[in-house]
Formats: C-alpha cells, sequence, structure tokens
C-alpha cells in the first residue's frame, strides 16, 4: 500500500504550498468545466503559470479583496487538481 504522502509527491513540482491552501480533486471534468462549477466566468478563465496563479492571488491578499480569489486548474492522471492558494490568509507568504 502506497502512504498518501508519497502519492502526491508530484505535487511539489507545482508547490509550495502553504498551510492555509486548499487542493481539491475532481474526476470526470476538464480544469474548465470544473471552474464553471465553482461561478467562474467562462470568459475570464486564462492559462497562467503556477507562478502568474501566484501573483495574481498576493495581489488579491494584498488589497485586502478577500471577496474574490484564484483558483488554479491543471489536469493530472485522470485527474483536474483545484489549487487555491492561502485561502482565507490576509498575509502573503
Amino acid at each position: 500500500m502506497t502512504s498518501s504522502h508519497k502519492e502526491f509527491n508530484w505535487l511539489a513540482k507545482h508547490g509550495p504550498f502553504y498551510d492555509v491552501s486548499c487542493v481539491t480533486f475532481a474526476r470526470s471534468l476538464i480544469p474548465r468545466e470544473a471552474l464553471t462549477r465553482l461561478g467562474a466566468d467562462s470568459t475570464g478563465i486564462e492559462e497562467v503559470t503556477f507562478e502568474g496563479h501566484q501573483e495574481r492571488t498576493t495581489e488579491y491578499i494584498d488589497s485586502d479583496n478577500m471577496r474574490t480569489s484564484h483558483v488554479g486548474a491543471l489536469e493530472a492522471n485522470g485527474w483536474t487538481v483545484l489549487i487555491q492558494l492561502w485561502t482565507g490568509s490576509n498575509r502573503s507568504p
């Protein structure tokens, strides 16, 4: 049996993840569909690097606008992985 920690080591290349990040796995949904189910406007979905995702999230945190946040999505091993950084935080890493 594989330890759950080792099973998800591949996520490290998309990190670092901080103590208030949220990672969610969705099967049978492409990233765009998963994001629109969360309420994203499909016209506002853009492809960005992980670093770009971090920068956008940091901009919202720094502006004290916690009513809106960015969720990143990527396809991996038959899953869509949703990544929300610094969930509920009002500080930059």
